[in-house]
C-alpha cells in the first residue's frame, strides 16, 4: 500500500502527526513540502499566538502576540510588555510609519508607539493623551503627507503633522461602522466602512483628503458582512475583498478585476507586495500572483495562520494561532521525506533517469519517485542485511546499486546481484567503460559489468572511496589518499602533501584535476602530482567537514555537515554559493549530491531535496544597528553617536545586531577602537566590552558581513573619557608649580647651604690666605729688617755717630710703618705712596745720595677707592736699588715709580736704569746673594695666593727698560685689580 501525503517534515507538530499515522499503519509514504524554520517560546518569542507582523526601516521584524511585543534581528528576540510601557500585553495590530515609529494597537482603548528604544503612550506623549477612544482602535495608517489616521468602530481620528487632532464620526449625518484602512493611488487614506442609512447598510469607502481632511464616499457593495479587518486589502491601486463566495481583486485605474472562489476554511487575506497576496485558510495558505492571476504555491502550515508577510530579503513569514512563527526562505526548494514502517528514512544516494528519481536509503531499499505523478515505489535489494544503499548509477537503462554487494536493478523492478559480497559494505561505485570500481569497507575491486567473474582486487584494505583516470587508481582511506599504478605499485600522496594524510570522503574530476573532499581539511584540487588549490572555511566554505563532492564541467558541488557549496570557476578564480537550511534545505547535513541540467538533488538525514540554483533568491540584507550603549552609570539611546564618560565611569559595553534573516546568525562583525588600536578586529559575538578605558578621545567603528558576504552599513561612535581631577591640566599645572616651587625651595636652600658652606670655606680659605699673607709678610719683615740692619751697620762704620743716630731714627719710623701696614689686608694707594717714599728716602740716605728716585701719579687720578695689598711693591723697588743702580760704575742711578688707572686696574710701573737683568743675575751667582732672591720668591707666592682668592688676577710683567742698550735698565709692570 502506497500513500502520498503533503507534508512539512521540519515542523515537529506535523512530523509527529505523520509518525503517529505510520505507527498505526505499516506502509511507505512520500511527503512533499517546503522547509520552514519555526520560532516559538524556546527561541525567545513572547507568545505563541501572533496577530501581526511588520518590518521597520532598520530591518527588524516586529511581532504582535497575545503576551507582548517581540522584535527579531534574525538571531535574538527582544520582548516588550506593559512593564516597558505597552498599554496592554495583547498586541493586535502593528504599523510602521515614515518616521520609523512602530505603532501598536493593543486590546485597550488607546494606542502607543515605539521609537528609539522608548514606548510612547498617553502617559508620556501629550499628543496621544488628546485622543479619546470610545472603543478599542481597529486599524492605523499613514497618508503620503505623513498624517496618521486611526479608526475605531464608529469614528476616525487624525493626527496631523503638527500634532493636532481631528475627529470624524459621521458622513452627511450618517454614522458608519469602520472595518479597515488602506492607501489609495493618490496617497489618501481609504476607510473601508459600512455606511448606516435608513433602509440599508451600504459597504463603501470613505476617502480622507491628505491636505484638508475632507471626506468623500464611494459605495460599491450592499449588505455585505466582512469577517474581520484582515479580510480586505487596500494598497495603492490594489483592492481585494471577499463577496458572495468570491474574492474580488480590483486594480484601480486599469479597470482590471477578477473573482476567484473563496477556498474552504478561508480566514483572512495578507498583502505581501504589489503582485503577491496570500489567501489564508485554516488548513493551508495559497500564494496568489495578481499579475499572473494564478496560485503559485501552496503552503501546508499545520496551524491556523493569522497573517503572512514577506520581508526585504524575500523570506515568507507565517504568524499562527498558538504555534508561533514559521519562516520560509525560498520557494525554489522542494523537500521530500520518506516514511517506511513508521521510520523517517535518510537518503544516501541519488540518481535520475528520465522523470524518475531513485533514492537509496536504509534497510537496503531503493526508492523510485515519479516526478510527474509523485508516485512512490521501492525495491529491496536481494540481501539479508539492512544496511545503507550508498551508491546508485544508471547504465544502459539499468540501475546499479551498492549496499552490501553490487546489484543490477532492471527498470521493471527486477533485481539481480552482480556481486553478492555480504561482508563488504559498499562505500562508493565509480563506473568507466564497461567496468565498475567498487570501494568497500574491506577492499577495493574492479569488475566487469557483463561478466562478474572478471574480478580484480586493487586494494586489500579498508577504503572510503575510489576513482580512476589516466590509468591510475586513487584510493581514499581514513588515513589519507593513495595512488596505485597498473603494476599495483602504491604511493602514499600524504607523504608529500600533509593535507591529504587524513580521512578522504570522496573524489571527483574536472579535466586533469582531481578534486578531493576531505573530512576536516576542506576541498583540495590536485594535478600534476601537487596541490594547486585548497579551499576551506576561511575561503568561504560552509565547513571543512566535507562529506561528498561531485563535479560538472565548470563547477563543483560540495556537501558538508553545514550545507551545500557550489564552487564556480572562472579561470584561476572561483566563487562559492552556499545553500543551507536558511535557504530551504531540509537539513544542513549532506549525505549525497546528484545534478542533472539545472537541477540539484540532495540526500540528507531527513530525505530528499531538489532545487534549481538559478531560481534561488540569493538576495539578502545586512543592516547593522546599535541596540544599547551602557556604562556603569548611564545608558544612551541607540541613535546617540557622541557622548561623554566620566573618569570613574569608564567601563563601556556596546550591544549591536546585524539584521540578516537568511544568514541564520552566521554574521561576522568587524570593529576598530581608534585611540586604543588601529587594527580591524573581528568577532562573532554581538557585544563589545571595553573595561577601564583611560582618559582620552575614542572612535568606535563597526560593520558586519553576513553569511553571503554582504557588507552592512558602517557605524561610527565617538566618545570621550574624562580625567580624574588629578589628571586635569589645572591640577597637573598646580602640581608642577608646587613641585617646582618645592624643588626651587629645596634647591635655593641647598644652594644657600652650599653657599654658606662655601662662604665658610671661603672665610676659612680667606683666613688661611690672610694667615698665609701674614706669614709671607712676617717673612718679609725679618728680611727687610735684616737688610736695614746691615745698612745701619755699614752706615755706622763709615759715618759719624750723629749721622748714624739720624739714620736709625728714620729707620725706626719705617719699621713702625711696616709693622702697621703688614697687619692689614689692603692699604690705600696714598698709604702705599707714603710708605714707598719713606723707604726710598732711607735708601737714598744710606747710599749717600748717589741715585735719584721719583714717584709719579697720573694726572687727574683719584685716590679714593684704590687699594692694594701691603708690602707688594717695596720688594721690587728694593730689588731695583740693590741689584740695579747700586752696581753702576759711572752713571748716576734713577728709580721711577709710576701709578696710573687702566680698565679697572691700578697699573704700577717700577723702572730703573741699572745694570739690567742679565748682569744682575751674573753678579748674584758670583756673590751668592740668596736672601734677595728669596724676597722675590715670597712676593711671587703672595701674588699666586691673592689670585686664587679673586676673579680678577694680579699680573706682572718684567722686561728690559732700554732694550736698545745692552745691560741697562729693568722695568717691572704690575696690574693690580682695583
Amino acid at each position: 500500500m502506497h500513500l502520498l501525503l503533503l507534508h512539512n517534515f521540519s515542523l515537529m507538530p506535523t512530523r509527529f502527526f505523520n509518525i503517529l499515522i505510520c505507527l498505526f499503519f505499516t506502509f511507505s509514504s512520500l511527503a512533499q513540502d517546503y522547509n520552514y524554520q519555526h520560532y516559538d517560546l524556546t527561541n525567545g518569542l513572547s507568545g505563541l499566538t501572533v496577530y501581526s507582523m511588520v518590518q521597520d526601516n532598520d530591518g527588524y521584524l516586529w511581532f504582535g502576540t497575545e503576551t507582548g511585543l517581540s522584535r527579531f534581528d534574525g538571531i535574538h528576540f527582544k520582548n516588550f510588555t506593559t512593564a516597558d510601557g505597552l498599554t496592554d500585553n495583547e498586541v493586535l495590530k502593528l504599523y510602521v510609519d515614515s518616521k520609523n515609529r512602530i505603532w501598536i494597537i493593543s486590546f485597550t482603548n488607546s494606542v502607543c508607539y515605539y521609537k528609539n528604544g522608548v514606548i510612547y503612550s498617553p502617559k508620556n506623549d501629550p499628543v496621544l493623551a488628546k485622543i479619546k477612544f470610545s472603543s478599542e482602535p481597529r486599524d492605523i495608517c499613514e497618508d503620503s503627507n505623513g498624517n496618521i489616521i486611526l479608526i475605531e468602530i464608529s469614528s476616525i481620528h487624525i493626527i496631523d503633522t503638527s500634532g493636532s487632532i481631528h475627529y470624524i464620526n459621521n458622513y452627511q449625518s450618517h454614522s458608519f461602522i469602520n472595518n479597515s484602512l488602506g492607501n489609495n493611488s493618490h496617497g489618501n487614506i481609504a476607510v473601508l466602512t459600512t455606511l448606516v442609512t435608513r433602509n440599508t447598510n451600504n459597504l463603501g469607502e470613505l476617502q480622507i483628503d491628505k491636505n484638508n481632511f475632507s471626506i468623500s464616499y464611494a459605495m460599491f457593495l450592499t449588505s455585505l458582512n466582512l469577517v474581520n479587518t484582515n479580510t480586505t486589502i487596500r494598497h495603492g491601486k490594489l483592492f481585494v475583498y471577499p463577496t458572495k463566495g468570491k474574492i474580488h481583486i480590483n486594480i484601480e485605474g486599469l479597470n482590471v478585476s477578477k473573482d476567484i472562489d473563496i477556498p474552504p476554511f478561508f480566514t483572512s487575506l495578507s498583502y505581501l507586495n504589489d503582485s503577491l497576496i496570500t489567501i489564508n485558510c485554516t488548513n493551508k495558505i495559497l500564494l496568489y500572483n495578481i499579475n499572473q492571476w494564478k496560485i503559485l504555491s501552496v503552503f501546508a502550515i499545520s496551524a491556523q495562520v493569522n497573517s503572512c508577510f514577506k520581508d526585504t530579503e524575500g523570506n515568507y513569514w507565517f504568524a499562527t494561532n498558538g504555534y508561533g512563527i514559521y519562516r520560509l526562505g525560498s520557494l525554489a526548494f522542494k523537500n521530500y521525506d520518506i516514511n517506511f514502517n513508521g521510520n523517517l528514512l535518510p537518503v544516501y544516494s541519488i540518481v535520475k533517469n528520465g522523470h524518475v528519481v531513485s533514492a537509496g536509503t536504509n534497510n537496503s531499499l531503493v526508492w523510485k519517485i515519479d516526478l510527474r505523478s509523485d508516485k512512490l515505489d521501492y525495491t529491496k535489494l536481494n540481501t539479508n542485511l539492512v544496511g545503507r544503499v550508498t551508491s546508485l548509477i544508471v547504465s544502459q537503462d539499468k540501475l546499479i546499486a551498492g549496499a552490501s554487494g553490487v546489484h543490477f536493478i532492471l527498470r521493471d523492478g527486477k533485481e539481480t546481484a552482480l556481486v553478492n559480497a555480504f561482508a563488504y559494505a559498499v562505500k562508493n561505485i565509480f563506473t568507466y567503460d564497461d567496468k565498475l570500481l567498487v570501494a568497500t569497507g574491506r577492499l577495493v575491486f574492479e569488475i566487469s559489468k557483463k561478466d562478474s567473474s572478471n574480478f580484480d582486487t586493487i586494494w586489500n584494505q579498508r577504503a572510503t572511496c575510489a576513482y580512476k583516470f589516466d590509468s591510475l587508481y586513487y584510493i581514499g582511506t581514513i588515513h589519507g589518499l593513495y595512488k596505485i599504478n597498473q603494476n599495483k605499485e602504491q604511493t602514499f600522496i600524504g607523504d608529500n602533501e600533509s593535507i591529504l594524510a587524513s580521512r578522504i570522503s570522496q573524489l571527483s574530476r574536472i579535466g586533469d584535476t582531481l578534486w578531493i573532499a576531505t573530512y576536516g581539511n576542506g576541498v583540495v584540487g590536485y594535478a600534476n602530482n601537487k596541490i594547486f588549490v585548497h579551499i576551506t572555511e576561511s575561503e568561504g566554505l560552509t565547513s571543512n567537514m566535507c562529506r561528498v563532492i561531485t563535479a560538472q564541467n565548470h563547477y563543483l558541488l560540495v556537501g558538508t555537515d553545514k550545507g551545500l557549496n557550489k564552487i564556480s570557476f572562472e579561470g584561476t578564480k572561483y566563487k562559492i554559493s552556499k545553500y543551507t537550511s536558511s535557504n530551504g534545505l531540509n537539513c544542513d547535513i549532506i549525505n549525497c549530491v546528484y545534478t542533472e541540467n539545472d537541477t540539484i538533488y540532495i540526500g540528507t538525514p531527513y530525505g530528499l531535496t531538489f532545487f534549481d540554483p538559478s531560481k534561488v533568491d540569493n538576495n539578502s540584507i545586512s543592516v547593522l544597528n546599535i541596540d544599547n550603549v551602557i556604562s556603569k552609570k548611564h545608558k544612551w539611546s541607540s541613535l546617540e553617536r557622541n557622548f561623554y564618560l566620566s573618569a570613574d565611569d569608564n567601563n563601556l559595553s556596546v550591544d549591536f545586531s546585524c539584521v540578516s534573516f537568511k544568514s541564520q546568525g552566521n554574521i561576522t562583525y568587524y570593529y576598530r577602537l581608534s585611540g586604543v588600536d588601529t587594527e580591524w578586529r573581528k568577532t562573532k559575538e554581538n557585544k563589545l566590552d571595553f573595561p577601564s578605558l583611560s582618559s582620552g578621545n575614542y572612535i568606535l567603528e563597526l560593520y558586519a558581513v553576513n553569511a553571503f558576504g554582504k557588507k552592512s552599513n558602517s557605524i561610527k561612535i565617538t566618545f570621550s573619557v574624562g580625567k580624574f581631577f588629578y589628571q586635569e591640566s589645572w591640577f597637573i599645572g598646580l602640581l608642577v608649580a608646587l613641585t617646582g616651587i618645592s624643588i626651587w625651595f629645596l634647591v635655593v636652600n641647598r644652594i644657600k647651604k652650599i653657599q654658606n658652606n662655601e662662604k665658610e670655606k671661603l672665610k676659612t680659605q680667606k683666613r688661611l690666605s690672610e694667615l698665609e699673607q701674614m706669614a709671607f709678610r712676617a717673612q718679609m719683615n725679618p728680611h727687610f729688617i735684616f737688610n736695614c740692619l746691615n745698612s745701619i751697620q755699614q752706615y755706622i762704620f763709615s759715618k759719624s755717630i750723629f749721622d748714624a743716630n739720624k739714620f736709625i731714627t728714620e729707620f725706626a719710623s719705617l719699621i713702625r710703618q711696616t709693622m702697621d701696614i703688614s697687619a692689614r689686608s689692603f692699604i690705600s694707594l696714598d698709604e702705599e705712596i707714603k710708605y714707598l717714599t719713606t723707604y726710598l728716602k732711607l735708601e737714598y740716605t744710606r747710599f749717600e745720595e748717589n741715585f735719584d728716585y721719583t714717584i709719579i701719579v697720573a694726572p687727574n687720578m683719584r685716590f679714593e677707592g684704590v687699594y692694594l695689598p701691603p708690602l707688594l711693591l717695596q720688594p721690587f723697588v728694593e730689588n731695583s736699588i740693590r741689584h740695579g743702580i747700586r752696581n753702576l760704575a759711572v752713571e748716576r742711578g734713577i728709580v721711577t715709580v709710576n701709578f696710573s688707572i687702566k680698565n679697572q686696574f691700578l697699573v704700577c710701573v717700577i723702572e730703573d736704569n741699572g745694570i739690567g737683568r742679565a748682569s744682575a743675575a751674573a753678579l748674584k751667582t758670583f756673590n751668592k746673594d740668596e736672601h734677595q732672591s728669596k724676597g722675590m720668591s715670597i712676593i711671587e707666592k703672595r701674588i699666586e695666593v691673592l689670585n686664587s682668592e679673586n676673579a680678577e688676577k694680579i699680573t706682572m710683567k718684567v722686561e728690559d727698560a732700554f732694550p736698545e742698550e745692552v745691560n741697562k735698565g729693568t722695568r717691572i709692570t704690575l696690574y693690580i685689580p682695583i
